[in-house]
């Protein structure tokens, strides 16, 4: 007979007929009949076998395994990967080496697989239920039916075909992979970050030795305060990139402009000349360019590469002493969604990676969720990514020569201080904060109820805080060596951290009845502020932190939300128990800030804090004998301004600052507007641009009753009764 008969014989072939379910179940002879005359004899129901299904058969686990493996050797297959098959007779015809040219694509494809193993696997489950992290993945659930076995149970392993399967299921990398290559031709210029020019990023880069010498800058004034990157194998990439450029990757290109960009932040002009012969914003405002270019030849709106996103963050934050502060939140916003695209806020999908992958995503979600706060308080903005909804642990405090490429398991936790911990302690002390109720109360009140309640009794007078000032104080800073610059850093930085957080504590607990306060109550939230001034004073008078003071002042907080307690304050209760003491910390802080850093209190900042502080002291006199006062520097110093009229002095400012001064944002990857007039006295900086007139210039002397800042809101932060002109703070 002919195939083409034999072909409609074999489908209408008669379905094969099963002995019936009790004459199997007795071992017994059927005669397939039915009713069988067995169960006709025994005077049972006979049921037919087909009429139930059959239980599925559990496989043994070394099926199970073989099934696993067959699996991945057809995924590595099907991505034309060479691999080393479990059986080569058998699989050798069918394998596809991969030619030395495709190498950018092998790794692609590696990370494509892997993703694919690690989240489309039939063994891991899609959801679980012990776990709130684990996420259901969509693209599991719509294939497990193509992904499930045989309706009875028994395929075999040989005769499993992997290629059937990977044409059943819809695999997310193989919807991806398509999607760019539709947008292949697109060059991410029409969403304004800067059409890519004719310039050669190479050409832009500095001279080998200097390639060297920033290096070695950025390795002492950033990488210890913020530990974005691995030393010992990042090392190693620049000197072989600086010895050839052109071999470099765009992604490490862009990270190393990012590199330059960030430590040009850490020098004066006069430094800058003396290592390379021009000053810092010249050379600065060369590498931006550069690190531009980078970024777009990366496709940095699309990318995926941890490098590129991390030259991105240097970037950002290298424009930050200049940056209009909600242009400068915009451009974050999207650091922030390129992270999220990555799953770096996610720990399930951390975990998948090595050990020191892992690590380095952890570092740089964190440094650029800690950056969009500062910046989020300076735009006048809630803060909208410090809240609960993801669950990036805080780095580990481990040094980096603990982490290698080899490295497999995660290194445990040092209980001593790390090249990592001033990075850690920050982390940790957001950590907290995103999950008390005080700071979801100012920023997200829906989200209260999911505000994490200390223990009880760990916590005097409902002092939230208590509880991580005491792990960090055990845990870090008693081991910290006040001699050290870094050790110094930690422990002022966390100790103002958390004085900052206790004043905002405070505020929310008398948000409803501040007039109520007791004068303990009063007492302690002044001591607050006042730790606060003492903190910012130690940072930026102590010679151990010289090269770390770029940090103080681009990214730490100025302490204008103290000013402002203090005076109001002292208005109230000119003859506290504290009062002396707050005038000294205040005029010791006024001294440091505004006429050593800036050269001279003749700066528009001190136009808008004198008269407040004049009629604090004004009521201060009038409390007080005179003969027993004394004049703090604050007052002195405001009031020699007053009676000589002096008008702001732009050029005392330092020249980084100047420039920011009529600089406009052609800078800025994603230019908006100008802003509307608006000033916020919670993060207000001097180190930006002063290009305002006194808001306070028309208004009459008043009593220091009319200073009720009791009433004003303290939620973080939203205060912008003073009216302003360009907001460059």
């Amino acid at each position: 007979m002919s195939s083409s008969q034999s072909t409609p014989a074999t489908a209408t072939k008669p379905q094969r007929v099963l002995a019936c379910i009790l004459c199997q179940s007795r071992k017994v002879k059927c005669d397939r009949k039915f009713p069988c005359s067995n169960c006709v004899k025994s005077g049972a129901t006979c049921v037919p076998a087909g009429s139930i299904a059959r239980q599925r058969r559990r496989r043994f686990p070394e099926r199970e395994l073989l099934d696993r493996l067959r699996r991945y050797e057809g995924l590595l297959r099907h991505n034309n990967i060479e691999f080393e098959p479990l059986h080569p007779s058998s699989t050798t015809d069918r394998s596809n080496p991969v030619t030395e040219g495709n190498s950018f694509e092998l790794s692609s494809k590696i990370q494509a697989i892997d993703i694919a193993s690690s989240v489309e696997s039939p063994e891991s489950e899609h959801v679980e239920e012990t776990s709130s992290s684990k996420i259901i993945n969509i693209w599991h659930v719509m294939n497990q039916r193509s992904q499930s076995p045989s309706d009875d149970g028994e395929t075999d392993v040989d005769e499993y075909d992997v290629d059937k399967e990977l044409h059943a299921d819809i695999r997310l990398t193989n919807v991806k992979t398509a999607l760019a290559y539709l947008y292949e031709d697109d060059d991410d210029s029409r969403f304004n970050f800067g059409a890519r020019s004719d310039i050669d990023p190479t050409t832009l880069h500095p001279p080998q030795v200097d390639m060297i010498r920033i290096w070695q800058i950025y390795l002492d004034n950033v990488n210890p305060l913020l530990k974005v990157t691995h030393t010992p194998t990042l090392q190693t990439r620049i000197i072989a990139a600086a010895a050839n450029l052109t071999s470099a990757t765009p992604a490490l290109q862009a990270l190393m402009f990012g590199i330059y960009c960030v430590s040009m932040l850490t020098l004066s002009d006069a430094e800058s000349v003396t290592l390379f012969g021009n000053k810092c914003g010249d050379l600065l405002r060369k590498f931006q360019l550069g690190c531009r270019q980078a970024l777009l030849r990366c496709g940095i709106l699309r990318t995926d590469d941890r490098d590129c996103l991390t030259a991105y963050f240097l970037y950002l934050l290298s424009t930050k002493p200049r940056a209009e502060p909600r242009s400068l939140s915009t451009n974050l916003a999207i650091a922030i969604r390129l992270a999220q695209h990555m799953g770096l806020h996610s720990e399930d999908l951390n975990s998948k990676h090595t050990a020191i992958e892992a690590e380095l995503r952890r570092r740089l979600w964190w440094s650029i969720v800690l950056l969009d706060m500062r910046v989020s308080e300076m735009s006048d903005f809630k803060c909208s990514i410090l809240l609960p909804g993801w669950d990036c642990k805080p780095p580990s405090n481990i040094h980096d020569f603990d982490l290698g490429t080899e490295t497999k398991m995660p290194p445990a936790p040092h209980e001593m201080i790390t090249e990592a911990t001033f990075t850690v302690v920050r982390c940790e002390l957001a950590n907290f904060v995103r999950h008390s109720g005080y700071w979801l109360a100012f920023n997200n009140p829906s989200l209260t109820p999911l505000a994490r309640r200390p223990p009880v009794g760990s916590s005097p007078n409902g002092d939230e805080l208590a509880v991580i000032e005491k792990l960090v104080e055990e845990k870090y800073l008693r081991f910290c060596n006040p001699d050290n610059p870094l050790h110094f850093m930690i422990m002022w930085m966390a100790r103002g951290y958390l004085a900052k957080h206790r004043m905002l504590a405070h505020y929310a607990r008398h948000a409803r009845a501040p007039s109520k306060q007791t004068e303990e109550e009063r007492d302690l939230a002044l001591g607050y502020a006042l730790t606060l001034f003492d903190c910012d004073t130690k940072l930026l008078t102590s010679p151990l932190t010289k090269v770390f003071s770029w940090f103080t002042m681009t990214v730490l907080q100025f302490p204008f939300q103290a000013y402002i307690h203090v005076v109001q304050d002292l208005n109230r209760r000119p003859t506290g128990k504290l009062a002396g003491r707050a005038w000294a910390v205040m005029s010791a802080n006024y001294t440091v800030r505004f006429t050593n850093w800036l050269g001279s209190d003749n700066n528009p900042l001190a136009n808008i804090i004198s008269r407040i502080v004049l009629q604090a002291w004004a009521a201060r006199k009038a409390a007080v004998p005179a003969e027993t006062v004394s004049v703090p520097g604050i007052v002195e110093s405001m009031t020699n301004r007053k009676q000589t009229g002096m008008t702001p002095d732009y050029s005392l400012l330092p020249s980084w600052i100047q420039q920011g001064t009529n600089s406009d944002d052609s800078w800025m990857p994603m230019p908006i507007p100008p802003p509307m007039p608006m000033m916020n006295f919670d993060t207000f900086d001097p180190a930006y641009n002063f290009a305002w007139p006194d808001p306070m210039s028309n208004v009459q002397d008043t009593s220091s009753a009319d200073l009720n800042m009791d009433q004003m809101n303290w939620g973080n932060p939203d205060w912008s009764s003073l009216q302003g002109g360009d907001q460059r703070w």
